[in-house]
């Protein structure tokens, strides 16, 4: 740059583009003349850093034991290491491996998968990033892993049902068993572990129980032969409407009898 030939101070400047962020650049003047060349000061300065963005995104793949957790992060041009932070609180108390995001300006897609879990429980978890700006979190998000097979509660062995007391079964005839608020069984019980027992049959045949809101399915729980006492430990599974219901059915020749015990050893929720 031309400076001219004056006699005082005259201000000299010059842009520089394309340089690294999160970095120190040492510069200085250099000015020359017929009197030869004289260096300035070394000063020094230093880029911006921006910091990583991170979005918390959506868990998938939930199932009872695991679930694959979900994110976003942009390095913002600055080399940048992600993980999930995770666990049964805002605590969280678990991450999962680091991953390395590199140094692009885009968003780029984050996800890890965890195992081992509880089922029917919720989860929190957030994306973390962390580069030379320092460390950035994503939102708080949560997941419940899937309740299917149910939790098992276990009763003392008691039981809910013997029609020794009164009139045997016969064919065709339909009998309401109700389960809830027996046997410390909750009205928010989803089905019930039970050993079903027939005894005293007077002609062969097998023995139905199925859900009280649902047509019968034509599935033996129990096939009994005359005067045979049988029984089975079986999953009984009860109205979706609630009240602890289902209906125990015999299928027995005409003018055929049995009686039907049932003890129940635990509940689903």
């Amino acid at each position: 740059v031309s400076m001219g030939s004056g006699s005082s101070a005259a201000p000299l400047t010059a842009n520089l583009t394309g340089l690294a962020p999160c970095k120190t650049y040492d510069f200085w003047v250099t000015a020359t003349n017929p009197g030869g060349m004289v260096n300035g000061a070394v000063l020094s300065f230093p880029t911006g850093c921006p910091a990583p963005e991170v979005t918390t995104t959506a868990a998938t793949n939930v199932l009872p034991t695991g679930a694959t957790l979900n994110g976003t992060v942009n390095p913002n041009g600055v080399a940048t290491m992600a993980e999930f932070e995770w666990g049964p609180t805002t605590s969280y108390g678990h991450t999962t491996g680091i991953q390395t995001i590199g140094s692009g300006t885009s968003a780029l897609p984050l996800s890890a998968p965890l195992s081992g879990l509880v089922s029917c429980a919720v989860y929190h978890y957030r994306a973390t990033a962390t580069s030379g700006a320092g460390t950035v979190t994503g939102p708080d998000r949560t997941f419940q892993t899937t309740c299917t097979g149910g939790r098992l509660y276990t009763v003392a062995p008691c039981r809910v049902l013997d029609t020794r007391g009164y009139s045997a079964m016969v064919d065709g005839e339909p009998l309401i068993v109700v389960f809830c608020d027996k046997c410390g069984i909750p009205p928010t019980a989803l089905a019930v572990a039970a050993n079903v027992t027939v005894t005293e049959p007077s002609l062969p045949g097998y023995l139905s129980i199925y859900p009280a809101d649902l047509a019968r399915p034509g599935t033996s729980v129990v096939h009994f032969g005359t005067g045979r006492t049988r029984a089975a430990m079986t999953i009984i599974k009860l109205s979706d409407g609630g009240g602890g219901v289902a209906l125990l059915e015999a299928t027995v020749p005409s003018g055929g009898t049995v009686h039907v015990i049932i003890d129940v050893s635990g509940y689903f929720e």
